[in-house]
């Protein structure tokens, strides 16, 4: 075997970190399968790494800090809307709450987060984070001009409200799937 060029060493070197990075993956993923401290839901943290773990929280250490939880492909902000606010309000503070310099939206509408209430409600008050309350909520869905659709939690009723109705809001983020 002659000598390598230093494309090849370069291109072998790549190889090979790509190899142990996917190791390192694997190995974090079976680890967290058999925990028994694994949560019942994803949670992310402010530097957007993602886990099944909560970390040891360390004061002013970025990166341990919950943010959000993940359910099916949504983000949603472990923190509610301040008060309660018309629909254009929580749109408006929505889209100001930033995540990783994404804006943020309200729930989607055909979110299934009642089958999931009392789990997630359990997850958020371990990780510090605000229960969803009993009650409706906002969506980002638009019925038309005046009015917007909303969502009972509790039970995943959808109605349609006028947009001045003061109801609970909470920020939230579709993830995009990655590509291959």
């Amino acid at each position: 075997m002659g000598k390598l060029s230093n494309f090849e060493k370069a291109r072998l070197w790549v190889e090979k970190i790509k190899q142990e990075h996917l190791e390192t993956e694997v190995l974090t993923i079976l680890q967290e399968s058999v925990n028994p401290n694994k949560l019942d839901f994803e949670v992310i943290y402010d530097d957007g790494s993602r886990s099944f773990l909560l970390r040891p929280q360390y004061l002013n250490q970025r990166g341990n800090v919950v943010i959000g939880v993940i359910v099916n492909d949504v983000v949603l902000s472990v923190r509610e809307g301040l008060m309660r606010a018309d629909w254009d309000q929580a749109q408006k503070y929505c889209q100001w709450y930033k995540f990783l310099d994404a804006e943020m939206h309200q729930l989607p509408l055909n979110t299934t987060l009642h089958t999931l209430f009392y789990r997630l409600n359990l997850l958020l008050e371990h990780v510090g984070g605000e229960r969803f309350s009993l009650g409706w909520y906002w969506t980002e869905k638009e019925a038309d001009k005046n009015r917007a659709w909303a969502i009972n939690l509790r039970t995943g009723e959808m109605k349609v409200f006028e947009k001045s109705k003061i109801l609970r809001f909470r920020p939230a983020l579709r993830l995009t799937p990655l590509k291959c």
